[in-house]
C-alpha cells in the first residue's frame, strides 16, 4: 500500500494562481506536542519486538512565507524499559528538523514535513564480553551500556485548527524511517515506524499577510478529469492489493508457526501492516480507508481554492501503488 497517504500534500510545491483575498500569519509558532512511535525494541515477552513509545516535548516553527517554514522537534520519553533487555532502564529520545510545507484556509491548514533527525536511546547494550568461554551461564557474560544514536527521517502529513488568531491544535501521522545498527557495528535495514502526534501552538511575532484563494470553484469536483485521476489510483492500489497477498501467502506457507513473524513484518508500511496481515478484510478495510482520506482532503483543497494542487493529491498514491507491486513481483 501507499506509504503515507498524508504526504501526497507535498504537491504544495505548486500553487495555483487564483482570485484571492488578505489572511495573515504569524512568524514564529512555539508548539507543545506529545507523540507515540512505534520503534524496534523490547516488551516484556518480547527482545527486539516493537514496542510503542510515549514521547512529549517541544516543537518550533519559522514560517518563510504562508506556504513553506522550517520547523525542528525534540521529544523524550518520560518513563524507561522497566524489564531486563537490549534497553534496560533506558529512554527513548528523538529530534528531527527539515522543511514543511503548508495550504492555509480559513480555520483549517493542511502542512506536510519530511525531517531529518535521529533517535537515539539513553541506555542501551553497546557491547558483550564474555568473561569465560565458552560461557556456561549467564555469570560468564558481561552487558555494556551506554547511548545509542541511530539515523531518522520522518515523513508526516497532518491538519491543523485555529482555535483564535494565536492558538492552533494540530493532529499528524507518518513513517519515521530508521536505520539501526547491530551492536558490532553492523548496519541494518532500514525500518519504518509508525509515528502519531499531537500539539497545541502558540503563534507569535511579526504578522505577516498573504493572499488566500477565495474558494469560489472552477470546476465541479467530481468532473472527468477528477475521477480519472482517482481511478488510475484504485487501478495501482488494486495492483499492490493482489501482490501484496500472494506474497504472503507465499511466504505464510513456506515458513513455520514459529518463524511467522518474519511474514508478518514483511510489509513495510506500518499503517497499512496490521490491516494486510488479516488477508483480504484488512486489504479492503485500508483501501476504503485511504480512498476516503484521500477523497476528504481532496474535496478540503478543493473548497479551499487550491484547484492545482487538488487535482495533483491522487498522483502520488498511484506512483506509490505501482512501485510496490513492482516490488511485490521481485
Amino acid at each position: 500500500m501507499p506509504t503515507i497517504p498524508s504526504l501526497a500534500l507535498f504537491v504544495v510545491l505548486v500553487i495555483a494562481s487564483v482570485s484571492s483575498y488578505a489572511q495573515s500569519y504569524r512568524r514564529f509558532e512555539l508548539t507543545s506536542q506529545t507523540t507515540t512511535l512505534r520503534i524496534e525494541g523490547h516488551t516484556a515477552g518480547c527482545s527486539g519486538c516493537p514496542a510503542t513509545k510515549w514521547m512529549i516535548g517541544p516543537e518550533f516553527t519559522f514560517n518563510l512565507n504562508q506556504h513553506f517554514a522550517i520547523d525542528a522537534a525534540l521529544a523524550w520519553s518520560p518513563s524507561s524499559t522497566p524489564f531486563p533487555s537490549g534497553t534496560y532502564g533506558g529512554r527513548l529520545n528523538e529530534a528531527q528538523i527539515g522543511p514543511r510545507a503548508s495550504i492555509r484556509g480559513r480555520r483549517f491548514t493542511f502542512f506536510t514535513k519530511a525531517r531529518p533527525g535521529f533517535v537515539s536511546w539513553s541506555h542501551a547494550q553497546t557491547d558483550l564480553h564474555f568473561i569465560n568461554f565458552p560461557p556456561t551461564s549467564f555469570t560468564d557474560l558481561k552487558f555494556t551500556y551506554g547511548r545509542r544514536n541511530f539515523f531518522a527521517f520522518g515523513l508526516t502529513g497532518g491538519i491543523g485548527y485555529t482555535l483564535s488568531p494565536r492558538v492552533t491544535l494540530s493532529a499528524e501521522l507518518g513513517d519515521t524511517l530508521v536505520r539501526p545498527t547491530s551492536t558490532s557495528g553492523y548496519v541494518r535495514p532500514i525500518t519504518h515506524d509508525l509515528q502519531s502526534s499531537l500539539g497545541a501552538s502558540y503563534r507569535f511575532g511579526k504578522e505577516a499577510f498573504f493572499e488566500r484563494p477565495s474558494g469560489n470553484p472552477t470546476h465541479k469536483f467530481f468532473d472527468r478529469f477528477n475521477i480519472a485521476l482517482m481511478t488510475a489510483g484504485l487501478l495501482a492500489q488494486t495492483a499492490d492489493a493482489v501482490t501484496t497477498q500472494r506474497r504472503l501467502k507465499n511466504c505464510w506457507r513456506t515458513h513455520p508457526a514459529e518463524l511467522s513473524w518474519v511474514c508478518s513484518d514483511a510489509e513495510g508500511n506500518p499503517i497499512a501492516r496490521p490491516f494486510v496481515n488479516q488477508g483480504w478484510g484488512g486489504q479492503i478495510g485500508l483501501a476504503v480507508i485511504v480512498n476516503s482520506a484521500q477523497t476528504m482532503v481532496m474535496y478540503a483543497i478543493h473548497r479551499m481554492g487550491y484547484h492545482r494542487v487538488e487535482r495533483m493529491v491522487p498522483i502520488p498514491l498511484t506512483i506509490e501503488g505501482g512501485i510496490q507491486a513492482h516490488k511485490n513481483l521481485q
